[in-house]
């Protein structure tokens, strides 16, 4: 497969290049190229070799890559549609990330990208940056921990989310009902503006749904249902944590990018009241396990 937007181009030999590369190392599933960028900017692109690393931190090989028809249905998502404004490419490297590839690099320029000051990435990282914080929010089994707490610092904070974003999230969350990410982002846009009820619905919601790895959901349920005075549900959130980071390792986790280290109980040592709502959720979210 190969995905060549409507103005990029790749040189005539490209396929024929890489079908050689592929009969001489047959167990190849993964071909990339060097790439000339041109347009209204002309530069060279040498793509290093593919690392986890790589992927995560620098973002996508070029989009013109050639991968076999396994790989994308290897994938649970592909170009995954529940991802607000973009960056689909780069959700699908970082699945790819989880499956065994085999990859050569083409040491030729044999792949153009045409580049524009006002495309629509360009337009994207100007006006949309939350963008990237929510795709990593889609990858809890790749990037730290540490890492996405920040990325929930950043969007939590007063225009976090751009309203284009937020209307995107909505619709997500409605298309996409079975999928954690787009729950758990309404949630923290419901946070952020201080309506933790609804907040801790949506975190609950992502948690049902959440694969075992995702401690996301339960860890922002765990702070929203502190401040709403639910010790019942707190504790209980907590406890999954420390069963899945440990005592030590939660401590860390719990201190906010700005320095307090924040406790499951109030400052008085007491239990306060149960919510019955968030009691409700909390029942939904065992029986789902």
């Amino acid at each position: 497969i190969c995905c060549l937007d409507a103005d990029d181009m790749i040189a005539e030999s490209y396929f024929m290049t890489a079908m050689k590369l592929v009969a001489a190392t047959p167990g190849v599933n993964l071909v990339y190229a060097k790439q000339q960028f041109f347009g209204e900017w002309r530069w060279q692109w040498v793509p290093p070799e593919l690392q986890v690393d790589d992927a995560i931190v620098r973002g996508p090989l070029p989009v013109m890559t050639l991968f076999r028809r396994a790989l994308w249905e290897g994938t649970p998502y592909g170009f995954d549609e529940a991802l607000p404004k973009g960056h689909e490419d780069w959700a699908f490297w970082l699945q790819l990330t989880r499956l065994p590839l085999q990859h050569k690099r083409i040491d030729e320029f044999l792949t153009l990208y045409r580049y524009k000051k006002e495309s629509k990435m360009r337009n994207r990282q100007r006006n949309n940056p939350e963008v990237p914080r929510l795709m990593r929010c889609l990858f809890p089994d790749l990037y730290p921990v540490r890492k996405l707490l920040i990325d929930h610092h950043v969007l939590l904070l007063p225009n976090g989310f751009t309203e284009a974003v937020q209307m995107d999230v909505s619709v997500s969350q409605h298309l996409h009902p079975h999928r954690a990410a787009p729950h758990l982002w309404v949630g923290m846009i419901l946070e952020a503006k201080g309506d933790l009820s609804a907040a801790a619905t949506a975190y609950s919601r992502s948690r049902v749904v959440a694969m075992p790895y995702d401690w996301q959901p339960t860890f922002r349920l765990w702070r929203v249902a502190r401040r709403l005075g639910d010790a019942e549900v707190a504790r209980e959130c907590r406890d999954a944590l420390v069963r899945l980071w440990g005592e030590d390792q939660l401590a860390w986790y719990s201190t906010d990018v700005d320095g307090p280290v924040v406790s499951y109980v109030d400052t008085a040592g007491k239990a306060p009241k149960v919510n019955a709502s968030l009691q409700n959720s909390l029942l939904l979210w065992q029986d789902s396990r």
